[in-house]
């Protein structure tokens, strides 16, 4: 490079030197410059290049980093040893302005070689570093090109002592500002990337920085104030959050402002958000140890110099179409799906659409109103708001926006300004854990004040806190006895938990495997995970779910509201706590502790199969699987016995259930009143009318009463595979209904082996029969038969897994006996006169008969259609065999579906299924009309009508998940024949089943749903 400069710049340097680069350049190590051996942790070496004349003024550094990048953090350490310093330093110093660095780093054909210069605007900013370079070999020629015609500005001067020279060779690092940005997709992008990089950067210092550094000191006081564990990657990513959302939140604040600096983004800041203007004070101090291009943080200067902010600002909070904020949605949710998508599934963090802010907000002031006698609804002086995941603040500006609606037509005395200081801000409080959404949320609730008319005179601040609602902070000494603005923020969120909070509303998050598990929410939770009425714990096998975060924080908002005789919770939540099993405990509490419960199920879970009385595909209002309710809890004064329960729903597509929400006002919701009963105290109908008669036949579950749930491998793209493995450990393996594939059965690499039970089938001729507990369905079918070991997703159900109970268990002899309960099996005797046996005859059964019976009993329709609730909340029942004939029958028919279903039986292609067309059998597509199923362009099946296309088994349809698994594969003829097959198999399924509900009629056996 030296010699670059030399032949094409003029550099005055004479080609001996060159013979021995030592000759030219002096050595630095960590020791020269006062650093300790870790700043110098990825460079190879540093050199300072020998002056060319005498009085230089510039310093000539070559620096070559191990990396594969420029590592400013480390190019940062070394420009703070060579500025002077109020103390002085052992070696000669350069004004940063004056300090010129030939960089290099990467590797063979991704080698890059650049020029770095610093500039300091003003006395008050941190130096930013000023790069220019590129990777020879692999760049366009016209990169090439600009890049040697920028670097001819850095020729030597004619005349170096005429100081012009300088500002020419300084001008050769002044960026041209970009175009400007004026739509929020482009600038969310823009923000997500320079994040991205901050965090890395952070991340890099982070690892080798002491633990004494300043990034280690930030990194213990987030993790401390918020009173969580939070890893290293997640602190630089919250931190990285801290700088982009506080400058761009600064930079909305004043959009009139021009030429926007560091410096200006903490004066921007308004008052009520004091934690933020400090943290950006903290960031901006040269002291501090973290540096304007560390954090690329002038990078961002300059995005937010060339973005049109005041054309963007004009669509802050403007509905679309489908109910979003904009750009909320996009500087939120956009921000996190490009940055953080990961983070955000684990928080379970989602916008709530307006719509369903807007109907929520507007409910509980009705509530206020006409239960609570509060004749102001929010302006009343004894109202008290919280939201615990305040989010972007969007349920906080309804309310704000809603309180000055009221304002104005109450004719005060005082001025809103007034009001706003005297009570408003003294009674809305927001608890956010994630730092961008609580950036973005400060600064929208104070545009919507400014909007208002509020003029911010004071220094009072909006009680939105950075803060952990789900940790105990409830003990935590008064604020103002803090320095560090991060404890003071979580402190002051500990005083309004104890504060007079009657409101609390909000969208939680929705995690199952929640990471909030402190021991102050933990210890809440038992009250839920209690069998209704008793101390017992939750007789549950694994009652994980009700770990889930949104029902950590209902159970917080009960336990913050739990001294209030008047107060409300209105949340949007999942709506599996209305009838979830695992929920009952929770059902029962909340059912003691609250005089009125409201729900309105908006559906929307994609995993349900739930149909409904509408020609439109059900939507959910969020862009996620759960289905999702709004549910009231409502406290009143005096109130004894259970909660009055009342439920509504909205079905259909999401503009529909926009639209309802819009339209509808809480009184005109069309409520319907039910009584929950034990023992699991749904909160939503379900037809129990024929409960006794379905209660009197026998538990399957119960009947074969060694059973485990299906295997989780929790690596199915290494342990599951199409053809059989050479590990010594392959074993067939049900994977999904008419999927059969191999299993890597080693017992150290499969997660959840389910040996106890699937060891029964391993070199054995055995039969299992395959159950749920619960599902959610309005088509029950989650029964089979299979021979081999079962995946844990055998069945489609988004409540608990299928359980295999194998019709016979194996000693290690080899000896066998029947997994059945003998005194059951002593009332089935009873009921047909036959034995018990191990083989059958006329006079006996087996364990192979009852199992037969059972299966043709759920496969009849007219018991699953009368049973259809009870069946989908629990191991089904069947009803005792009134005599033996028909129990001979029915478990005759029960053996046709098991060897058909385990495919042991040779069926003909009654139904003529021809596979048609020219092509590779290549699954590009899988679309079905005409009674064809089409898989690519040119190829197709033909002959399957519509009923078999949709026919249910296991909670799947027909083979429409065997063809979505193989998207993208080759149909074998195997694969050809196999789908012909199967479809065969549905069809004869379809005719045995309808024989079933016969021999039923033929004994003047019906089953009714009332």
């Amino acid at each position: 490079m030296l010699k670059y400069c030399t032949e094409h710049l003029g550099w005055a340097i004479d080609e001996e030197y060159f013979e021995d680069i030592d000759d030219i350049t002096y050595d630095f190590y960590p020791e020269d410059l006062g650093l300790k051996d870790e700043a110098f942790a990825k460079i190879r070496s540093l050199k300072q290049v020998r002056p060319f004349v005498d009085n230089q003024p510039w310093g000539i550094f070559a620096i070559d980093f191990e990396s594969k990048k420029m590592e400013s953090s480390a190019l940062r350490k070394i420009l703070y040893a060579l500025i002077p310093k109020k103390r002085g330093a052992d070696h000669k110093t350069w004004a940063c302005e004056n300090l010129l660095f030939l960089c290099f780093w990467g590797e063979s054909a991704y080698r890059t070689v650049g020029f770095v210069s610093f500039e300091k605007k003003d006395g008050n900013t941190l130096p930013s570093i000023k790069p220019l370079y590129c990777t020879p070999k692999i760049e366009e020629r016209d990169v090439l090109e600009s890049f040697e015609h920028r670097i001819q500005g850095l020729a030597w001067p004619r005349n170096y002592q005429d100081n012009s020279w300088v500002e020419t060779w300084r001008s050769v690092f002044k960026t041209q500002r970009g175009q400007v940005v004026r739509d929020t997709k482009r600038l969310t992008e823009h923000l997500a990337d320079i994040a991205l990089r901050i965090s890395n950067n952070l991340e890099e210092g982070f690892n080798v920085e002491l633990p004494t550094g300043s990034v280690h000191q930030l990194y213990r006081r987030f993790n401390n104030a918020l009173n969580i564990s939070l890893t290293a990657k997640e602190f630089v990513d919250m931190y990285a959050q801290t700088v982009v959302y506080g400058l761009f939140c600064a930079r909305c604040m004043k959009p009139e402002l021009d030429g926007f600096t560091p410096a200006d983004a903490v004066e921007c800041v308004p008052s009520t958000n004091p934690l933020l203007k400090e943290l950006l004070y903290e960031c901006c101090q040269e002291s501090d140890g973290r540096h304007y291009d560390e954090l690329d943080v002038l990078e961002l200067i300059d995005l937010l110099n060339s973005v049109d902010i005041s054309g963007i600002l004009s669509d802050f909070n403007r509905q679309t179409g489908m109910g979003k904020e904009d750009p909320v949605v996009y500087f939120y949710e956009g921000f996190l799906d490009l940055y953080e998508k990961e983070q955000k599934k684990r928080r379970g963090v989602y916008y709530t659409p307006m719509p369903v802010v807007n109907f929520m907000v507007d409910a509980v002031d009705h509530i206020l109103r006409t239960e609570f006698g509060c004749s102001n609804g929010y302006l009343s002086e004894n109202v008290s708001i919280l939201d615990p995941a305040a989010g972007t603040g969007t349920f906080l500006r309804k309310i704000i926006l809603k309180m000055h609606d009221e304002f104005k037509k109450s004719r005060q005395t005082e001025s809103w300004s007034e009001y706003v200081r005297r009570s408003l801000l003294s009674r809305l409080f927001g608890f956010e854990f994630m730092m961008a959404p609580y950036a973005v949320a400060h600064m929208k609730l104070a545009m919507t004040l400014r909007d208002t008319g509020y003029d911010f005179d004071s220094d009072k601040r909006l009680q939105v806190y950075l803060a952990n609602s789900l940790e105990n902070s409830t003990d935590a000494p008064d604020p103002t006895e803090f320095a560090d603005p991060l404890v003071r923020e979580s402190s002051y969120a500990a005083s309004v938990k104890r504060g007079d909070i009657n409101v609390i509303i909000g969208n939680p998050p929705y995690r199952t495997d929640s990471i909030n598990k402190g021991d102050w929410i933990m210890e809440l939770m038992l009250d839920y995970k209690k069998e209704p009425g008793t101390n017992q714990r939750l007789q549950e096998r694994n009652p994980k779910v009700i770990n889930e975060d949104s029902v950590k924080f209902l159970r917080f908002a009960q336990e913050v509201l739990k001294e209030r005789d008047q107060a409300v919770i209105a949340f949007i939540h999942p709506h599996s706590y209305m009838d979830n099993l695992t929920f009952r405990g929770m059902r029962w509490n909340l059912l003691q502790n609250f005089a009125a419960i409201y729900t309105i199920d908006l559906h929307g879970n994609v995993m349900s199969r739930e149909t409904f009385d509408i020609a439109e595909r059900d939507e959910n209002v969020f862009d996620i699987q759960q289905g999702v309710c709004i549910s009231f809890f409502v406290k009143r004064p005096n109130h004894e016995g259970p909660a009055r329960v009342f439920y509504s729903d909205v079905c259909g597509s999401r503009v529909r259930k926009y639209d309802y929400l819009n339209r509808t006002v809480f009184p005109n919701v069309a409520w319907r009143q039910i009584t929950p009963t034990a023992p699991y105290y749904f909160i939503k109908p379900k037809n129990f009318s024929n409960a006794s008669s379905y209660d009197s036949g026998v538990k399957i579950s119960e009947l074969f009463p060694q059973g485990l749930g299906g295997i989780k491998t929790h690596d199915d793209a290494t342990l599951v595979s199409d053809t059989a493995f050479t590990t010594g450990h392959d074993q067939l393996y049900d994977y999904r209904p008419f999927d059969t594939k191999h299993l890597d059965y080693d017992l150290d690499k499969v997660e959840r082996p389910r040996y106890e039970v699937m060891r029964h089938f391993i070199g054995r001729e055995n039969i299992g029969i395959v159950m749920n507990r619960q599902v959610v369905t309005d088509n029950w079918s989650h029964i089979q038969m299979v021979d081999h070991m079962i995946d844990n997703r055998l069945h489609y159900s988004r409540k608990g897994i299928p359980v295999l109970c194998p019709l016979y268990l194996y000693d290690d002899t080899g000896s066998r006996r029947p997994n059945i309960n003998i005194e059951l099996v002593r009332q089935i005797e009873n009921r047909v006169g036959m034995q018990f046996a191990d083989t059958s005859d006329d006079d006996h059964f087996t364990v192979v008969t009852i199992a037969d019976y059972c299966y043709a009993v759920l496969h009849s329709d007219s018991y699953r259609i009368a049973y259809q609730d009870l069946l989908s909340i629990d191991f089904p029942r069947v009803p005792y065999p009134e005599g033996k004939e028909i129990f001979l029958q029915l478990a005759a028919k029960g053996e046709k579906l098991r060897k058909l279903h385990t495919m042991r039986e040779n069926s003909q292609n009654d139904l003529g299924i021809v596979f048609q067309g020219v092509g590779n059998a290549e699954i590009a597509m899988v679309e079905y009309s005409d009674e064809k199923i089409r898989i690519n362009r040119t190829q197709y099946f033909s002959g399957i009508r519509e009923e078999l296309w949709d026919f249910p088994f296991g909670g799947y349809r027909s083979l429409q998940k065997w063809f979505k698994d193989r998207k993208r594969q080759t149909l074998t003829a195997d694969g050809i024949a196999h789908v012909i097959k199967v479809f065969n198999i549905l069809d004869r399924t379809a005719t045995i089943m309808s024989e079933i509900d016969e021999v039923y009629a033929q004994h003047g056996i019906t089953f009714r749903c009332d």
